[in-house]
């Protein structure tokens, strides 16, 4: 269970809402959210920007910037 395609914000939240952890143990579950929610920070592989529309919605088209409040963004 890895991020691999895509790693946008609407990705991952779609992959967090399917993530069955039924029956994993606690550490097992922990190291689940992990992969997918932590240690990763999500940026727009077009500029690298993390506050870019494209870092949270692949479907959004990339702005070039980092600035707060831009329409889509996560930030």
């Amino acid at each position: 269970m890895t991020l691999t395609s895509c790693h946008c914000h609407k990705c991952k939240n779609e992959i967090l809402a399917e993530l069955d952890l039924s029956g994993k143990t606690p550490s097992e579950q922990i190291q689940a959210m992990v992969e997918l929610n932590g240690f990763i920070m999500i940026l727009c592989p077009n500029c690298g920007n993390k506050r870019c529309p494209h870092a949270a919605n692949h479907d959004l088209n990339c702005s070039g910037s980092n600035d707060l409040g831009q329409a889509g963004s996560a930030y």
